[in-house]
């Protein structure tokens, strides 16, 4: 299994009906706080495997994963129900850019987090880097219901430890709580209510800001953090605004051009899982929408479908694979030769004796099709010769069109 070692599963807590951990003992390299791995399970034969997010600090054991259960999804159904000592495959090899790696020197670093993606943000609160280089950190948890706000064991120790340099918000959105705020993020960073129970304020000049969650909350609260940035650059406008997309992360810098320098403020993002829509697929691989949804009819593309709303939601995992898929139509292979090409790579063998062979294949076929389109080319510049002189037709009853007509079978 070169993509993947054993993992064996060492602990186990459900803290809803959908929200899980788990803990495994498995060896892999060494990453960085805020990266993520696959887990992987063999179902029917086949190796299916999905991104988490380390929830542990870089060299601290057991390794632990938090995930939502998705009824109609293909693996996290199976984590769910695995138990103490079940075997879980990990993959070795850490992703992901949303690390302090990515992030400026600042006064104040705001860490933004809706559902299971508060998770990267505890690996990187475990780890000692944050605590030295940022004067206070502010922690945000939104989720839906009370039960939802996971770890609180963990983010109490952060407070004991760390006293008045850490601040836990949390957002509780359907139930009036009198510990948490009931808002979404954006409109309370709008309203000036995060910066009012957090104790700080959500400067430009002063604040690194790092989102993880669902695509809705990272949106709108980008948009929420730009029109904040906007006012506080100390009025100069017009601004340029800068995106540049790195793996996993967008960053978001906003140009001072009366200052001509950069401002302290940088937004980098993440999400649970990296769930884009069709749309977004089809605008990060250069296709249309169309694409996308035909290699998912094919069975190419395996998405995840929102049962709520019959949306389909697309992982960085798919993303690989439609430019993948790209490549190899470029090269000739036909989507039976792709989708056999991916079940090699999924079950642990190497596809290259395959697709040397297939090329092989459609190279011959290639040849065969050039020969034809020269014997083509051939026909049509005698036609065209031929024609050059002889006048028009009328349909007499005999023939439909002359031209044609006179052209030999032979030819």
């Amino acid at each position: 299994m070169g993509n993947f070692v054993a993992g064996t599963v060492v602990g186990k807590r459900r803290w809803t009906e959908r929200l899980y951990s788990l803990r495994v003992a498995a060896e892999v390299a060494p990453f960085h706080a805020g990266q993520f791995t696959k887990l992987a399970l063999d179902i029917n034969g086949e190796i299916v495997g999905r991104p988490y997010s380390f929830i542990n600090a870089p060299g601290e054991k057991p390794l632990e994963f938090y995930f939502i259960l998705v009824q109609a999804g293909p693996l996290s159904p199976r984590l769910a129900a695995l138990e103490v000592g079940g075997a879980v495959w990990v993959s070795p090899h850490a992703a992901g850019f949303l690390t302090l790696a990515e992030v400026p020197d600042a006064k104040h670093l705001w860490l933004l987090s809706t559902g299971t993606g508060i998770g990267p943000f505890l690996s990187i609160l475990k780890s000692e880097e944050p605590w030295q280089r940022f004067d206070r950190i502010v922690l945000v948890h939104a989720v839906r219901q009370a039960e939802e706000l996971a770890y609180d064991e963990t983010i109490r120790d952060f407070a004991q430890q760390h006293g008045e340099q850490f601040r836990f918000v949390p957002f509780v959105s359907r139930a009036e709580m009198d510990f948490a705020l009931r808002a979404r993020i954006p409109e309370a960073i709008a309203d000036g209510r995060l910066e009012a129970r957090a104790g700080i304020a959500l400067a430009p000049e002063s604040s690194q800001v790092m989102l993880c969650g669902n695509p809705d909350m990272v949106r709108d609260t980008t948009e929420a953090l730009l029109a904040r940035g906007l006012k506080k650059t100390g009025g100069a406008i017009p601004v340029t605004l800068l995106w540049k997309v790195i793996g996993k992360s967008v960053w978001t810098k906003v140009k001072n051009r009366a200052r001509a320098d950069w401002t302290a403020y940088r937004i980098v993002i993440g999400s649970q899982g990296e769930e884009m829509t069709v749309s977004e697929l089809a605008r990060r691989a250069g296709v249309t929408a169309d694409t996308v949804r035909h290699y998912t009819h094919s069975g190419l593309l395996i998405p995840r479908r929102d049962e709520r709303n019959g949306y389909n939601f697309y992982s960085n995992d798919d993303l690989t694979r439609l430019v993948f898929i790209r490549k190899a139509r470029l090269l000739g292979f036909s989507l039976g030769d792709v989708s056999d090409i991916l079940k090699d790579s999924s079950h642990g063998r190497s596809p290259c004796p395959r697709v040397r062979n297939l090329m092989a294949q459609r190279l011959k076929e290639a040849r065969h099709k050039l020969q034809d389109l020269k014997k083509l080319q051939t026909r049509m510049e005698r036609a065209t010769a031929l024609w050059t002189n002889m006048p028009d037709g009328m349909p007499d009853g005999n023939a439909v069109c002359h031209l044609i007509e006179s052209i030999a079978m032979e030819d």
